[in-house]
């Protein structure tokens, strides 16, 4: 019997809690909702493409009253973002007062409110159709036993975590299979895109990003830091989205950080020292809040 079915078949039996049982479905629809959101991260730094990027975002999406966006904007002038959306969270400053990418991404995650995912994108991107219920299913593939009892990722697995050679010694009969024997085939990845990154939404509250990463290795931090935090690093089979850069109408190529900031050699040292740091093992006194997870090692990185 469809739930449909036991509705009708409720309201005949009781027809006196015929509100409740209608409001008791409404509730089963609304949570089902509710564990299907997408929070999505999308810094933004002098970037004239920012507004095309969240309307091909939202147009795009199967289910956009299911994203919350938020948006920082760093930039010349507020409200470039032309259109008011109810669930996204606009953030502007001067570029002149930008700290850093990082800086950026971890302002971002102070308005994570448990949405189920969480999608890092870029400002200067375009989308396929129906690319979230796409990430969705692709992600719910991963849950599932992978081969020689491996459990897959973008998602937190358990700690013993992958054959080692059987996944990173390179294979000349893989490089030899054709589209159709890889289709469906999630492959390992080295590192994390943030351009790029979907995983749990609980993500933003295990692991933050370092403010202190101006520009240069943001990526290599988060990479080294979500391996050890028990995370696997995968490249989806079927691609839903791409950079956009366009040389017609107009020149969108972003700014970057490095090129309005007199002190960013400065800057972005720090950053890079403490990637050092992650790798030698002193980052346990030099960045308690930012430093390796305990699941894996960095030893357990190299390996991989």
């Amino acid at each position: 019997m469809s739930k449909s079915e036991n509705r009708l078949k409720l309201n005949e039996v009781m027809p006196e809690l015929a509100g409740e049982v209608s409001s008791f479905f409404e509730n089963i629809e609304q949570t089902k909702k509710i564990e299907e959101t997408i929070f999505v991260m999308v810094p933004s730094y002098r970037d004239k493409d920012l507004d095309n990027t969240l309307t091909d975002l939202y147009q795009k999406a199967t289910n956009p009253e299911l994203l919350t966006v938020c948006v920082f904007d760093q930039s010349e002038h507020d409200g470039y973002v032309n259109f008011d959306k109810t669930n996204m969270h606009y953030i502007h400053t001067n570029y002149r007062n930008a700290k850093g990418i990082s800086h950026a991404r971890n302002i971002i995650q102070n308005f994570y409110n448990n949405e189920t995912y969480f999608l890092s994108i870029d400002s200067h991107m375009r989308f396929t159709s129906d690319w979230d219920m796409t990430l969705k299913r692709m992600y719910k593939q991963l849950e599932k036993p992978r081969p020689g009892g491996f459990r897959g990722s973008w998602i937190k697995s358990q700690p013993g975590y992958v054959d080692v050679e059987k996944y990173t010694v390179y294979d000349g009969k893989r490089s030899r299979k054709t589209l159709g024997e890889t289709e469906n085939e999630f492959m390992f990845s080295p590192w994390c895109s943030l351009h790029f990154m979907f995983t749990e939404g609980m993500y933003n509250k295990r692991i933050k990003f370092d403010p202190d990463h101006y520009f240069s290795g943001d990526e290599y931090n988060m990479t080294l830091r979500t391996f050890t935090h028990g995370y696997d690093l995968l490249s989806p089979y079927q691609p839903v989205m791409y950079h956009h850069y366009r040389k017609d109408s107009f020149k969108n190529t972003p700014a970057n950080y490095i090129v309005d900031n007199k002190q960013w050699a400065d800057l972005d040292q720090k950053g890079i020292i403490k990637n050092k740091n992650l790798m030698t093992g002193e980052a346990a006194l030099s960045c308690p809040s930012y430093g390796i997870g305990s699941e894996r090692s960095v030893e357990d990185f190299l390996k991989y």
